[in-house]
């Protein structure tokens, strides 16, 4: 039981320390879809920006952490979603986590490129799809 609560107790601190970095670049905030990272773990993290919906899986780039969550059920949920499927690479660093990558840190899940949430969003409404609803 305490080494799951360590596990959970870590996860909640290395989505607060990505939560910190996505929020800097962008005046006023994100809007949260998911935010703590609680199971199922098709992602741990989830966000709005403008009309778009990413999901965010954290990986320990040094492979010290076993992980929660797969790409397959990052890209499923993006997919049933309408949304992007995106991967953080995180980094350990004087206690601190910190991504790795430089802008957002997001990475395209499928093909590893860099993310930019500010080129993806658009003023076209998009219809909520049935995964959403339910």
């Amino acid at each position: 039981m305490i080494l799951i609560f360590r596990f959970w107790l870590i996860l909640v601190f290395r989505s607060h320390e990505a939560k910190k970095h996505l929020q800097y670049h962008v005046v006023g905030g994100l809007k949260w879809y998911k935010l703590q990272p609680l199971q199922p773990f098709l992602e741990h993290m989830s966000f709005y920006f403008g009309n778009q919906l990413f999901f965010v899986k954290l990986e320990d780039v040094d492979h010290k952490l076993e992980e929660t969550s797969t790409t397959k059920g990052l890209l499923l949920i993006a997919k049933r979603c309408q949304g992007h499927a995106c991967i953080m690479p995180m980094r350990k660093c004087l206690g601190e986590w910190a991504p790795i990558e430089k802008g957002w840190g997001l990475l395209d899940a499928q093909t590893l490129m860099p993310v930019n949430p500010f080129e993806l969003k658009s003023d076209f409404p998009i219809e909520m799809t049935d995964w959403e609803l339910h």
